[in-house]
């Protein structure tokens, strides 16, 4: 166990003692991410309460997961009565890293409301939108090339770019030497409510990343009825169906310049209710509440 870990079951137990002194004890801890999952099994071992943990972490999905992070998560996986990973790419990789079994159960998209109703907003040119951490694993500098070469083709093409991050700058600095900054409105990070309002101006998501556990901004977008384009980064593939969108494979600019130009060609194909109810049927609070609760009765019984 690591030193944050070690500090963080040590807190733990302290806020522990002090909420549940005289209160009866919880019925279940559920945790989420590796850390937490780490920090929260040494509580339920010594109050023999059943630990349930939500897996979402890159890091340990990521090729270059360490040592350390291995050790921190299994210490917290052979605690948990169940694991739960969000995709099923996850929970192969937490099998072949730990030996542990997982149970799917994908993300819920909560506070979801404001992604419901798409707006019929009249518009003769196309935008498309893409909503991330400005990191070098979302690869905006790859939808920035494609989007360069999109533009070329049709005149009347646009990119919203919402989020803020390291990479920021030169993703700035790139549009500019391309010559399409008047094409790309950077909007920098923004609350959810606004994002929703961001997509009501959009007609298609895209976002090229090389790794994603699930991708919820995906969810997101279908929920306003926007087809989506994804790479076949370890979450995306098991919901981008054909009738919400279109796969490409990790960095391949002309796969994704293919894709982008199809759904602009074929948009009519796509079905705004159709992409929504898809998301809400899945994805919705109701419906992966759902499974959670099963999953809880399951354990208690």
């Amino acid at each position: 166990m690591n030193i944050f870990c070690k500090i963080g079951s040590k807190a733990l137990r302290i806020l522990y003692k002090r909420v549940y002194a005289t209160v009866k004890k919880p019925d279940i801890i559920h945790a989420h991410f590796t850390d937490m999952g780490c920090i929260a099994a040494n509580l339920a071992k010594i109050k023999k309460i059943p630990l349930v943990i939500t897996e979402h972490s890159t890091a340990i999905d990521s090729e270059k997961a360490n040592l350390e992070i291995i050790k921190c998560a299994k210490y917290g996986y052979l605690a948990a009565e169940k694991v739960i990973a969000v995709s099923s790419n996850l929970a192969d990789r937490i099998k072949s890293l730990t030996g542990v079994s997982c149970t799917v159960i994908h993300n819920i998209i909560d506070p979801y409301e404001a992604f419901l109703n798409k707006k019929n907003e009249t518009h003769q040119d196309f935008t498309y939108i893409s909503v991330s951490n400005l990191i070098k694993r979302k690869r905006i500098d790859l939808l920035i090339d494609a989007f360069k070469l999109v533009s070329e083709q049709n005149k009347n093409v646009y990119l919203i770019i919402v989020g803020d991050g390291p990479e920021r700058s030169s993703l700035e600095k790139q549009a500019e030497v391309l010559a399409i900054n008047n094409r790309i409105l950077f909007t920098g990070r923004l609350e959810r409510d606004d994002i929703a309002i961001e997509f009501d101006r959009a007609d298609c998501f895209v976002l090229p990343s090389d790794l994603e556990t699930f991708g919820v901004v995906y969810v997101e977008a279908m929920m306003k009825g926007l087809p989506v384009i994804a790479t076949r980064c370890g979450g995306p593939e098991e919901f981008v169906k054909e009738k919400v969108g279109m796969l490409v494979d990790k960095n391949d600019q002309k796969a994704l310049v293919r894709a982008m130009l199809d759904i602009y060609n074929q948009y009519n194909l796509y079905d705004p209710n159709e992409i929504r109810k898809y998301a809400i049927d899945n994805f919705s609070p109701t419906v992966i509440a759902k499974q959670i609760t099963e999953l809880y009765k399951e354990i208690l019984q």
